[in-house]
C-alpha cells in the first residue's frame, strides 16, 4: 500500500498495451490500497454513431466485444482494419500492419488512414477510461500507462480524448473537473517491484 501524504481520492490506473489492464487506489486510513480487478474485459459501450459502426465490426469476427478488443495494441489493428474497410482513405498503408506501425505513421503524418485511426482509438480510449472514472468518481485522477502510451502521449490531451472522457451526460460537469495524467516511464513494473520489497523489508524490520 502507498502511505498518503495528504487526503486524496480514489484513483483509476490504466494500462493499455498488449492487453487492458484496470485498477483502483482507494484511501484506506493513511494509505491508499490498490484493488486489482478484470475491467479490461468488461463490455465496451459505444458512444457514437462511429463507435457503433465500430462495436459491429469487431462483434462480426470477435463475438463479444470487451474493451480489450478495442483499446489495447490489438485494438488498435482493428480500428485500422475497420477505418480501411470504410473505403474513406486511399490505400496508403498495408493490411495487417502493427500497432507500432499504425502509430508512427499517424504521428509522423505520413498515412491519413492511420491518422484517422489512432483519432478514433484515442477517442475510444477517453470513453472506456471516462467509464471506469465514473465507477469510482477519481477525484484523485486518472493514470493511464502501459506500453502503448509514451508514443501516443500527446493524443492523451487532445480535445477528441477529452471530450470522449468528460461525455457521461448528467455527470459530464463532474467529468470535467476530473484530472487525467499519461505515465510515460516504461519501468513502472520495475518501480513497482523495488517500492514493494522496500515495504516488506521495513515490515520485517
Amino acid at each position: 500500500m502507498l502511505v498518503l501524504s495528504r487526503k486524496v481520492g480514489e484513483r483509476v490506473v490504466i494500462g493499455v498495451g498488449t492487453g487492458l489492464g484496470v485498477a483502483y487506489l482507494v484511501p484506506c486510513g493513511n494509505r491508499l490500497q490498490p484493488l486489482a480487478s478484470e475491467g479490461g474485459h468488461a463490455g465496451f459501450a459505444p458512444a457514437t454513431p462511429e463507435q457503433l459502426a465500430l462495436w459491429h465490426a469487431v462483434q462480426a469476427t470477435q463475438g463479444r466485444v470487451s474493451a480489450e478488443e478495442i483499446v489495447s495494441g490489438p485494438g488498435l489493428a482493428r480500428v485500422h482494419e475497420f477505418m480501411r474497410g470504410r473505403g474513406d482513405f486511399p490505400a496508403v498503408s498495408a493490411e495487417n500492419m502493427s500497432p507500432e506501425g499504425i502509430a508512427e505513421a499517424a504521428l509522423e503524418s505520413r498515412d491519413p488512414l492511420c491518422s484517422s485511426a489512432l483519432e478514433l482509438f484515442v477517442e475510444c480510449l477517453g470513453n472506456v477510461a471516462g467509464d471506469y472514472a465514473l465507477m469510482v468518481l477519481a477525484r484523485g485522477g486518472v493514470y493511464i500507462a502501459g506500453g502503448m502510451i509514451p508514443r501516443i502521449a500527446a493524443h492523451i490531451g487532445s480535445e477528441r480524448f477529452r471530450a470522449a472522457f468528460c461525455a457521461k451526460g448528467v455527470h459530464s460537469g463532474l467529468m470535467m473537473r476530473l484530472p487525467v495524467r499519461a505515465v510515460l516511464s516504461e519501468r513502472l513494473g520495475v518501480l513497482g517491484a523495488a517500492r514493494l520489497a522496500t515495504e516488506s523489508d521495513a515490515q520485517v524490520d
